[in-house]
């Protein structure tokens, strides 16, 4: 692709460390066969000579590189935020240091917004692996075509039953100026979960999909395990006490319900249906959830007399 008819794409790379995995994301993305790019890289200070090699390398090689670096670490998703920022491309894409794309991955994504100008995301096909072994392929989507209300309710029934079906989608390629668009008024991202941004992204446009390109995402298990204990343990006690699926699905359906409001695409009677249908699904996963707050209280008793018990004959047996 020539760089004179094409748009340009800004690609943030968030990185912390691991400087290998570091080197084959910059290699992957400045060899693309789309060339207009910028590439935006963000170092959420990892103090390590290895990669201030990696990143100086890069910089000095291709002047499509504009490096950051954070005097402190600002976390993970403020650092996602940062290169969104800086970017000033007309498209807009997250790559994560541990994925692997094809080298035709931006074109063949650019080349899907050609089906209607109203789409505002495309995303790709995407497997994911384990310690280096397959895992699962994630699920694919589109709204092409659609009407709000329609993209809306269908959204609705796939956030509350299978809220990480297309996360591929957070690395698929977002119109700028839509991205923008989703901050609210006091500045925040939907950073709670990619599935509020795509519910909000949603109501400007279409999500569409890739289906000739495929995105390779790699999973530690050390941080798969360190994801799950933050998710649960940073949680205030409410959310403890009711079960993390409480703390999951309360702020997305706060989320929807405030972006249903104010939605200028959608009539009255159809907003009155879709918040309905959100406050249907809300308490219908709490009820059918293992961690229902009313299946948790009502194990209380059950559990406070297999302690006694476990009490009494640690005691008895002490006696003897």
């Amino acid at each position: 692709m020539t760089t004179r008819t094409t748009p340009l794409v800004s690609v943030g790379v968030t990185s912390y460390r691991r400087p290998l995995e570091l080197e084959n994301a910059l290699d992957s993305v400045l060899g693309q066969t789309y060339r207009n790019l910028e590439v935006i890289v963000s170092d959420n200070c990892s103090r390590m000579d290895e990669v201030e090699c990696v990143l100086e390398r890069f910089s000095t090689q291709d002047i499509r590189v504009r490096l950051f670096r954070q005097d402190e670490n600002i976390g993970m998703m403020p650092n996602h935020t940062f290169v969104l920022r800086k970017a000033t491309g007309d498209y807009f894409l997250w790559l994560h240091i541990d994925d692997q794309i094809p080298q035709n991955y931006i074109e063949k994504c650019m080349d899907r917004f050609s089906d209607s100008e109203d789409i505002v995301l495309v995303g790709p096909k995407a497997n994911a692996y384990m310690e280096g072994r397959y895992w699962y392929t994630y699920s694919t989507f589109s709204t092409l075509g659609q009407h709000a209300y329609h993209r809306f309710r269908r959204l609705i029934d796939i956030g509350y039953s299978q809220p990480s079906a297309f996360q591929q989608y957070f690395f698929g390629i977002f119109r700028r100026d839509t991205l923008a668009a989703c901050v609210w008024e006091d500045g925040k991202y939907y950073w709670d979960g990619s599935f509020s941004l795509f519910f909000r992204i949603s109501e400007l446009g279409f999500l569409h999909l890739a289906e000739d390109v495929s995105l390779d995402k790699f999973n530690r298990k050390e941080d798969f395990k360190k994801w799950r204990d933050k998710n649960y343990c940073d949680k205030p006690i409410r959310f403890k006490f009711a079960g993390a699926k409480v703390s999951e699905v309360l702020p997305k359906t706060l989320d929807i319900l405030v972006t249903l409001a104010r939605s200028q695409q959608l009539t009255k009677p159809q907003k009155i249906r879709l918040m309905t249908l959100c406050i249907i699904r809300f308490i219908s996963v709490l009820f059918t959830s293992k961690e229902a707050l009313w299946k948790r209280v009502a194990l209380i008793p059950y559990r406070l007399l297999r302690k006694a018990l476990h009490i009494t004959y640690y005691f008895l047996r002490k006696l003897r």
